[in-house]
């Protein structure tokens, strides 16, 4: 994501430096506690430029760092002994996933970044293996458990995204469930021992009932309001295009012409498919 505004910008290596007052500071309201969707404390200047609360604002509150975006550090506020963190002045909760789309920015990235690791250590107080709680590592990003010694790194989940095409057609769908109703690409998770490639078959079978072939990796993109890292492809039709929607995932799917497509559906990977398939690049 930060590659594509600002590349380099983005330096995601722990630091052990204590927090400083004008550093950037993350608060998140996660839908643990009750919210409608993951929100974090935010507020626009009158320039309509993206502020986030700083250091300086919590004092009572455990931060934790998380990375530097454009020089500029950010850290977690995590409320004390656990509790939700007070929220200061103006700052209002922000849903997370506003600030996806075509006039993205670094702050808002980094909102997003942000997520994945606070989601994660919401999850991990403590052992999963002994129930004590869960201490930082004095060495690197990870949390250990002081009485066994497990040891937890970030989670990251794998998932696909494909683009399959017949010709000058495309399939696209519509999820059944969620808040995104536009039309969207064939997507879902890697299951444990199979092969990315393998996920995208699998998916596209369960979902719509397609075979395909000649697939291709073609980008990534890290997306932290699931966790995961979405892995990019592009697949041809085998067999017959007949669709039969399987699993109930989906309320829709369809071929898609080129000429049919107007302008990008979404900005994120798989917004880049479908114009790929647009441009007559995924031939």
């Amino acid at each position: 994501m930060f590659n594509v505004i600002t590349p380099g910008a983005y330096d995601p290596q722990m630091s052990f430096a204590r927090p400083q007052p004008d550093d950037a500071a993350l608060a998140y309201w996660l839908r643990a506690y009750g919210a409608e969707c993951d929100a974090v404390a935010a507020a626009c200047s009158d320039d309509g430029v993206l502020l986030f609360p700083t250091c300086a604002d919590f004092t009572h509150a455990d931060l934790t760092y998380l990375f530097s975006v454009e020089g500029r550090r950010f850290w977690l506020v995590r409320g004390a002994d656990g509790k939700e963190p007070v929220f200061p002045g103006d700052f209002r909760p922000v849903p997370v996933r506003s600030f996806l789309g075509p006039h993205a920015t670094p702050a808002g990235l980094a909102a997003i970044t942000g997520l994945h690791l606070a989601s994660w250590y919401e999850t991990r107080v403590f052992c999963g293996r002994c129930s004590a709680r869960m201490e930082h590592s004095k060495s690197e990003r990870a949390l250990v458990c002081p009485a066994c010694g497990t040891v937890e790194y970030p989670k990251i989940s794998p998932a696909i995204i494909v683009a399959v095409t017949d010709g000058d057609k495309l399939l696209m769908t519509r999820y059944a469930a969620g808040g995104y109703r536009r039309r969207a690409l064939v997507a879902g998770f890697v299951e444990i021992g199979e092969t990315a490639e393998e996920a995208v078959a699998r998916e596209v079978l369960e979902e719509c009932g397609l075979r395909v072939k000649d697939v291709r990796y073609r980008a990534s993109q890290p997306w932290g309001l699931s966790g995961s890292l979405m892995l990019g492809f592009s697949a041809k039709l085998d067999g017959s295009p007949q669709i039969e929607l399987r699993d109930g995932e989906l309320s829709w799917a369809g071929w898609v012409g080129r000429d049919e497509i107007g302008g990008p559906e979404n900005y994120e990977l798989g917004g880049t498919l479908i114009e790929a398939f647009r441009e007559g690049k995924l031939d």
